[in-house]
């Protein structure tokens, strides 16, 4: 189930509010249809916002994105930007897994987002390190986009976590961060801490985040 023509049609002369209600830490959320968009949003913060979401538009613009048919991990997979600007305006489709720690963002994106994609996707609700620590798998793409409270949690940036990262990716395989810019300092510790797990790593320096790429 998503939204209907109708609703897609006025939303482009005022948004169409489709839920309000809170996260799991109790916070407003909010999820609105504007323009033919699904514009989420967690008190003051836009979380997701389909092809608007430009961090990742403009990242995928300057790496050599993985063929189709390419097993990917999206670690804060939120209502599935990423996939959806990856099939629309990439021409990418992929085997999804996204890990995402909201059991009421993954409903709506059961109900909104995930049936308007032609990628299969899984969905788990759980804590994205604690999928690392037992996960096996291993991926052709994994894209992080983990925040909380407007930052990169600690344990994202912790030495283990990215030993994990590089495990589950295979030879050859892509890995994008997203890591917004707040602290210079901070970021300057932990990329020499990714260039020690990823040495052939570099950063795209992307207005107000950086993406990290492992090469």
């Amino acid at each position: 189930m998503t939204f209907t023509k109708l609703q897609k049609l006025g939303s482009y002369l005022w948004p169409t509010l489709l839920y309000s209600g809170k996260d799991v830490e109790g916070k407003p959320m909010e999820l609105h249809l504007t323009k033919g968009r699904l514009r989420l949003q967690v008190e003051d913060a836009i979380y997701s916002y389909d092809d608007l979401y430009h961090v990742f538009q403009r990242a995928f613009a300057q790496v050599e994105l993985p063929d189709s048919g390419a097993r990917a991990l999206i670690l804060g997979y939120g209502l599935g930007s990423i996939p959806y600007i990856l099939e629309r305006h990439y021409g990418r489709q992929y085997k999804y897994t996204g890990v995402e720690y909201d059991r009421t963002v993954i409903s709506l994106a059961q109900k909104y987002a995930t049936p308007r994609l032609k990628s299969p996707v899984g969905l788990l609700q759980v804590d994205a390190l604690v999928f690392m620590d037992r996960n096996r798998q291993v991926y052709d793409f994994i894209c992080v986009d983990i925040f909380h409270g407007g930052q990169v949690p600690a344990f994202a940036k912790d030495d283990d976590f990215l030993v994990d990262l590089s495990n589950s990716l295979a030879p050859n395989g892509l890995l994008l961060f997203n890591y917004m810019k707040a602290n210079q300092a901070d970021f300057d510790a932990f990329y020499q801490r990714f260039l020690a797990v990823f040495p052939q790593g570099r950063y795209l320096d992307l207005e107000s985040n950086f993406v990290l790429v492992n090469r």
